[in-house]
């Protein structure tokens, strides 16, 4: 009987996350609050990761096509202003790397962070150049000119 009702909770909690994935993703609610602030942002945060899940759309050898202004990133701030109109750079580095790897991990935001991080985001103009040839070095990537 016990082990019912410990089935029953966790798929109650299951259904209860992909249910509050869902009316995030349709815009109905824009954010969870929990008993504590420190709660409701690691569960912002593993939904916000679920929601900019990317894996698949990118195969090891095949491009994959982002946009800038795609609804899981393009509001985000980079730099001075949304990915929507700095997000060029980081959105291409990430097709390159993410097509080239195979790998997931590098959605445009997450470039995007990295990249401002490192000082590759210029106020007043965006992207330094330099993030094309100096860029895939800090994403483990090998590249040649």
């Amino acid at each position: 009987m016990y082990k019912n009702k410990k089935k029953i909770k966790i798929f109650t909690c299951i259904a209860v996350s992909l249910l509050i994935i869902v009316i995030i993703r349709e815009g109905v609610i824009k954010s969870i609050y929990l008993k504590s602030e420190e709660d409701s942002a690691d569960v912002k945060k593993h939904v916000e990761n679920i929601l900019t899940d990317i894996s698949s759309e990118v195969e090891k050898g095949k491009i994959p096509l982002f946009f800038q202004y795609d609804k899981r990133w393009g509001n985000k701030i980079y730099g001075d202003d949304t990915m929507k109109i700095n997000g060029c750079g980081p959105t291409c580095l990430s097709m390159v790397v993410c097509g080239l790897s195979g790998m997931s991990t590098y959605d445009p935001f997450t470039v995007a962070e990295l990249a401002e991080s490192a000082g590759y985001f210029v106020d007043g103009s965006g992207s330094a150049w330099t993030l094309m040839s100096e860029g895939p070095l800090c994403l483990d990537c090998h590249h040649r000119k």
